[in-house]
């Protein structure tokens, strides 16, 4: 896909994957819708190659498809949409209408899988796997058959759509015919997809960072959990990622920190996806937007060998929800099966037989690296990851603990519940993804319909206001009233805005008289003089909680920020009564009686203030309420 973000130089390319990327479109090859649609499959075979306008367009028969006045087709739809036929296309297509004709045993015989043609079976493949000679061979005779059967079978599935009108009945017959094809086909797939990725045929190798490779009595570890590069970035990025960000991922790796974090041990494992949900992109081509997501979704392995660190990937390697199953996976499958009110059983073996699979083929690859490659070595003891030796299974999947913190919104509505007249809330504005299609957080919109646009003011800016629980009014300047609800806040712009006003001649420049008000949920707020830094760093920092960070991020962010700015003032302000009073008295102050006497005199009046404002007054304030309480402090001590 053109979308696929360029990375680091490659070590290992799979060929075949490169073979259909590079190809060039020529006359007489042979193209076949990648999607069906509602009347099946398009095949066309380019008759010419046509230049127009700085762009290019190729001439087509319609072999089989959708009967329509088109004629030509862009290279750019023929490249996203269509796929080539790379092989024998004479032979392919023949055979695709054999089987569509229910002439089973002669297309059988045209592509060599006769009835005397028994393909090895998975168990066999797989025991047999240390013979180099043997893989050889089986790829060999296996690989060309599958590619074969799996385009002929496209080719009659073409066919067969296109007629499926006329040949409903013959259909119906051949099901039977096709399922026992299908069998074979998938059993086929299933071998060459797993030796490919023991031999590294399929597989994709980037080097991130060299150096020095682990102890050989290290034990290779392969970590349970999947890791999100948009969770584990949120904190350190001002937007959210996508597979376009990848880079960004890996080249923090480069950071020892950073690495320590994603792949802790000194050789490990690790499967990392772009997202861990959807990001809701709107470009107006939903295949487009189906294509980035499935990106998104794409699994990367992170290896590490001491100061050693690679990337790989793989078109046939996905893992879903872990690596490998919890304990209690397949104790929990047989309780389901043997349990007679259990509903869609052939559903829940399918799935069961799938993660086996897949745990098959993780394995599987990561022995093939250390079998043929030099990645992960060398060893003291060979790791044999089917015999369990020379690994240690990290289950931090099912044995992930949190820190103890309440999740975010949790913590966020406590604090609000505290919000009255004069409390100071922080509001965070939103933020706006960098390709613009959707926001962090919902944004927020007028209290009512207005007729006249000109007359709505932009929305609030982020920033820190007073709540008036009175009059249930948040107010856009700062310092005026400002006042929240349980579920949402509500921002009023009072009269006097210069507005253009719609007249007889046209627009007219007038003052705005009635008021305005935006409406925005509580979870763009928080209550900024009930939290401290120490709160708002320990959920910055927590990963156990980050798959809320869409809500939590953007306010966490800017509230920290301001925070930190804010206690940096009143550090400064600390010192300077402590070294007075001390001059004065010949005393210690004591840093609880200090915090006593700033949170006296923030809360002296209806709106809390901060250090900054009036610091001479609050000085003398401050100052005189710790030398009148200083010496009962010196008595209770």
């Amino acid at each position: 896909m053109s979308d696929k973000p360029a990375v680091n130089p490659e070590v290992h390319v799979n060929p075949y994957t490169q073979a259909v990327k590079e190809h060039q479109p020529a006359v007489g090859d042979v193209y076949i819708e990648k999607n069906p649609s509602y009347n099946g499959f398009e095949v066309i075979r380019l008759t010419a190659r046509i230049e127009q306008n700085g762009s290019i367009q190729w001439a087509f028969d319609k072999a089989i498809g959708r009967y329509t006045d088109q004629e030509s087709i862009s290279e750019g739809t023929l490249r996203t949409y269509y796929r080539p036929l790379l092989g024998d296309q004479n032979t392919i297509l023949k055979a695709g209408q054999l089987i569509a004709d229910g002439q089973l045993d002669a297309a059988k015989q045209l592509l060599g899988v006769g009835d005397n043609y028994q393909p090895p079976s998975e168990s066999e493949a797989l025991q047999r796997s240390d013979s180099k000679t043997y893989i050889g061979i089986m790829l060999d005779l296996a690989e060309s058959k599958q590619n074969a059967l799996e385009e002929a079978k496209l080719y009659a599935e073409a066919i067969i759509e296109s007629k499926k009108y006329e040949l409903q009945q013959r259909l119906h017959e051949m099901e039977a015919i096709l399922k026992d094809m299908d069998d074979k086909v998938n059993n086929l797939v299933k071998i060459i997809t797993v030796l490919n990725l023991y031999t590294g045929k399929t597989v994709d190798v980037h080097l991130i960072t060299d150096g020095d490779g682990a102890d050989p009595a290290e034990p290779l570890s392969l970590r349970q959990r999947i890791l999100y590069m948009d969770e584990e970035l949120c904190a350190e990025l001002d937007h959210e990622t996508d597979y376009l960000d990848i880079p960004l991922f890996f080249d923090a790796l480069k950071d020892p920190a950073f690495r320590d974090t994603i792949v802790p041990e000194a050789r490990c494992a690790v499967a990392v996806k772009p997202k861990h949900r959807e990001m809701g992109y709107r470009s107006g081509d939903p295949f487009y937007d189906a294509a980035r997501d499935k990106w998104n979704r794409h699994t990367y392995i992170i290896l590490r060998n001491g100061e050693k660190i690679w990337w790989l990937e793989s078109d046939d390697l996905e893992v879903w929800d872990s690596t490998f199953p919890h304990a209690d996976f397949e104790e929990s499958y047989q309780k389901k099966i043997a349990d007679p009110s259990t509903f869609g059983k052939e559903q829940l073996t399918r799935e069961h037989d799938a993660v086996r699979y897949r745990t098959t083929k993780y394995m599987v690859f990561l022995q093939g690296l250390i079998d043929g490659q030099d990645i992960l070595g060398p060893f003291s003891i060979h790791p044999n990851l089917m015999k369990g030796e020379g690994i240690a299974l990290v289950t931090d999947d099912e044995s992930l603990l949190g820190t103890g913190r309440k999740p975010w919104n949790d913590f966020r509505k406590e604090k609000n519940a505290l919000i009255r007249r004069g409390t100071r809330i922080l509001y965070d504005g939103g933020k706006i993804l960098r390709d613009g299609t959707k926001k962090w957080n919902a944004g927020g919109e007028p209290a009512k319909y207005y007729i006249h646009e000109s007359s709505i003011p932009d929305a609030p800016a982020p920033g820190i206001y007073h709540a008036d629980s009175y009059q249930n009014v948040v107010s856009y300047d700062h310092g005026k009233p400002v006042t929240g609800t349980a579920d949402y806040f509500v921002f009023r712009y009072l009269p006097g805005d210069t507005i253009w006003k719609r007249g007889y001649y046209g627009y007219d420049e007038a003052n705005r008289k009635n008021k305005v008000a935006w409406k925005y949920e509580s979870r763009h707020v928080i209550n900024y003089d009930a939290v401290s830094s120490e709160e708002l760093t320990g959920y910055l920092s927590d990963r156990t909680l980050r798959q809320d960070f869409r809500d939590m991020m953007p306010l966490l962010k800017r509230a920290l920020l301001e925070k930190r700015d804010e206690e940096r003032l009143e550090n400064s302000f600390r010192e300077l009564v402590k070294n007075t009073l001390l001059q004065q008295s010949g005393h210690a102050l004591d840093t609880e009686l200090l915090n006593e006497a700033i949170r006296w005199w923030k809360g002296k009046v209806i709106y809390s203030r901060p250090l900054s404002t009036d610091d001479a007054k609050a000085f003398r304030m401050i100052s005189t309420y710790c030398k009148q309480h200083m010496s009962t402090t010196e008595d209770r001590k």
